[in-house]
């Protein structure tokens, strides 16, 4: 009588749990348990204390499983950290910008003027002098 009135609590408050906890609905369940798992074993309790301690009143109740729950959850964002760390480490870093590199590459503009400019240089024509003013400006209007 005592254990059908303990396990008709435990179903209610295993109810409550799954309601608030939506990681113990989606595709990374498993994980999610493994994590929680592990939570037990971290804390030196193993498999036999873990089931003897989820029969009582203590441990499965739903504040108690919601603790774990989120001890499992800060368990899986550590480990997603350190997936992360070790991603950043194996791609090389970024190219730093020294101070007064402010205007980098600038598409193409500059040599795009300095052509231009030579070829006015050798001909000396009109039409290419009002080709380097314009390049001149396009490459102002994009600095």
């Amino acid at each position: 009588m005592r254990q059908a009135h303990f396990d008709k609590w435990a179903a209610g408050q295993d109810q409550q749990v799954e309601a608030r906890v939506p990681e113990l609905k989606g595709p990374n369940k498993e994980r999610f348990l493994q994590a929680a798992k592990a939570v037990f074993y971290d804390a030196g309790l193993n498999d036999a204390e873990i089931m003897s301690a989820l029969r009582t009143p203590a441990f499965r109740s739903a504040q108690a499983q919601i603790i774990v729950c989120q001890a499992a959850r800060a368990k899986l964002a550590e480990q997603g950290l350190a997936e992360k760390r070790a991603q950043a480490k194996q791609r090389p870093a970024p190219r730093m910008l020294r101070p007064g590199n402010g205007r980098g590459y600038s598409g193409g503009a500059d040599r795009e003027v300095a052509e231009l400019s030579a070829r006015l240089t050798k001909s000396g024509k009109l039409k290419d002098a009002a080709a380097l003013l314009s390049a001149k400006r396009r490459a102002a209007r994009s600095h």
